[in-house]
């Protein structure tokens, strides 16, 4: 018998993203490996963040987008309100 998944939440997402990014800039792949989190999961909620001003997208071209965390994404996640 399989174990049945917990689904993560929006907060949970949003916070492996928003960790992953405070060690440096990354593009959508990388972001999504080192975070755990699926690349069309992280590419919806990097619209999310971005909307929010946690996150700003830094490069972007046919075939590779960069990502890095604000300062505003910083505080956010060093007080732990995500």
């Amino acid at each position: 018998m399989s174990e049945k998944q917990v689904k993560r939440g929006y907060s949970e997402l949003r916070y492996l993203i928003l960790n992953s990014l405070k060690n440096g800039e990354k593009s959508l792949n990388e972001l999504s490996r080192t975070s755990g989190v699926n690349w069309k999961t992280c590419d919806n909620h990097l619209i999310w963040l971005i909307g929010t001003e946690w996150v700003e997208e830094v490069f972007s071209s046919k075939y590779v987008r960069i990502f890095k965390i604000s300062e505003k994404g910083k505080e956010r996640l060093s007080a732990g309100k995500i």
